[in-house]
């Protein structure tokens, strides 16, 4: 496939970038990565950099691998054995010990990690679910300098540590997801991220159990990734590994699941797997037919490909809009919120309606009590006698109104609620007013593209939307 062709799949929100461990790197001086020069003769990158003065580039992997052979107290390592599995194993302390000195070595890093691929991959607004391979939090750390996406950071014990009831909101161009997939070892508890062998397949296992308990956070999150292709970047990791990754992410048999779409020739080390992967709908991303040599080059490529899509360069607004509906209204509001999100305008939007029970005091409330504009879209539907009080766009609108109540300015002219009705639909005033009493009702003609992107052009004008820096 070539990467034009890709940019337009993007564009339809249904890739989720899968990034390996390889794609993680940290540029250092080889006496801080080796400070007793016990292992520089035996490993050639670390050979090759000493013999040329300069700084030596490691994945995080090598880095680790490197930093707690020196701390456990090796005093041979060579090619074969640098990789964080293999050291690892070799430590005589217990567990705990070991991944307490991962997580302390891990937070000495700043300014040695490498970001500005990952920078180029969080700016992609298109993406809004990152699946992260390893422990590191280099993605989030690339989100922290771009203003406007804010991403929920989910590591695969976090969910685990809450009794898989961790809320997780529907993902955004504004708020995306990046899911630490094995474990973070920035979060506690730090035995639970998977470094050797045998905790990925303990972590799979666990994943692929939890995945199927209905209602869970495990559950929410891969019915969010079931419909999506996966983008595979810079993995390192052994063949059989992807095999099973693959499986679990898809949630599918291999002949059932959707595409597999792969950056660069370096994740297709092993012939075996590209063999395997073009059987079962696996494709390589290739530009004027040649394949990218390294998932650097495959980013910095995507990255200005899609820069240069006219349609990507769009205005980006502060304020965040909350569209409450009615679930039989549901594709008239799915509709308005293309129409913000088209114009970079914020908006929560509940589209596979994922929030009930106890989600809706952690993730609706403090949306509604946070939002800067509450847009209930009234219909006939919506507003029908008598009222069913336990639907919870009813909830919604009373949580809203007391938000006035309390916040408001009883002779204020102006409101935070915006109620908009759409089409030609006789609305129930009295019902309306039991929740919009004093509060003026606005109109949208239909729901045709250029109507909504002239409602929503008005709004941006008319509620002063404070523009921000691309």
């Amino acid at each position: 496939m070539e990467i034009h062709d890709l940019t337009s799949i993007i564009s339809s929100g249904l890739i989720v970038p899968v990034i390996g461990s390889g794609f993680c790197k940290v540029k250092v001086p080889v006496n801080r990565v080796d400070p007793h020069n016990k292992f520089t003769g035996n490993v050639t990158v670390l050979k090759n950099a000493a013999e040329k003065n300069i700084e030596v580039t490691l994945t995080l992997n090598e880095y680790l691998a490197l930093r707690l052979a020196d701390k456990f107290g090796l005093n041979y390592l060579d090619d074969s054995m640098l990789n964080l599995n293999c050291v690892f194993l070799k430590s005589k302390f217990t567990e705990a010990t070991r991944y307490k000195m991962l997580h302390d070595e891990y937070q000495q890093l700043s300014t040695e990690k490498l970001l500005d691929d990952y920078e180029k991959l969080a700016s992609i607004r298109d993406f809004q679910i990152y699946i992260n391979t390893g422990p590191d939090d280099f993605l989030a750390d690339a989100f922290a300098k771009i203003h406007d996406r804010k991403p929920q950071f989910i590591a695969a014990q976090l969910l685990e540590s809450n009794n898989n009831n961790v809320v997780i909101k529907e993902p955004s161009a504004f708020e995306p997801i990046v899911f630490n997939i094995f474990g973070s070892i920035v979060k506690a508890p730090y035995n639970d991220c998977a470094v050797t062998d045998e905790n990925y397949i303990e972590m799979i296992v666990k994943l692929q159990q939890e995945s199927t308990t209905q209602q869970s956070a495990f559950n929410t999150l891969f019915n969010l990734l079931r419909e999506n292709n996966l983008l595979i970047i810079g993995s390192s990791f052994p063949d059989w590994l992807m095999r099973f990754l693959i499986r679990l992410i898809a949630a599918e048999r291999y002949t059932q699941s959707n595409q597999k779409l792969i950056s660069d020739a370096g994740t297709l080390s092993r012939i075996e797997f590209e063999n395997f992967l073009q059987q079962y709908q696996g494709q390589v991303i290739t530009q004027n037919e040649e394949t990218f040599k390294s998932p650097g080059d495959f980013v910095q490529a995507l990255h200005k490909a899609v820069q240069n899509n006219p349609e990507n360069i769009v205005q980006r607004y502060k304020e965040k809009v909350f569209i409450s509906f009615i679930s039989e209204d549901k594709n008239i509001a799915q509709l308005l919120n293309n129409a913000f999100a088209e114009k970079g305008v914020p908006v929560f939007f509940d589209g596979n309606e994922i929030f009930s029970g106890t989600n809706f005091n952690n993730v609706i409330k403090p949306e509604i009590q946070n939002c800067d504009f509450f847009l209930p879209v009234i219909t006939a539907r919506s507003v029908k006698d008598p009222i069913d009080v336990k639907r919870y766009v009813y909830k919604e609108w009373t949580l809203a109104g007391f938000r006035r109540m309390a916040g408001e300015d009883a002779a204020a002219t102006t409101t935070f609620i915006k109620p908009y009705t759409i089409g030609t639909d006789a609305i129930n005033m009295s019902v309306y007013e039991t929740y919009f009493d004093g509060i003026g009702m606005e109109k949208i003609p239909d729901t045709s593209r250029e109507a909504l992107n002239a409602f929503v052009e008005s709004f941006i004008t008319r509620n002063n939307l404070t523009p921000v820096n691309n």
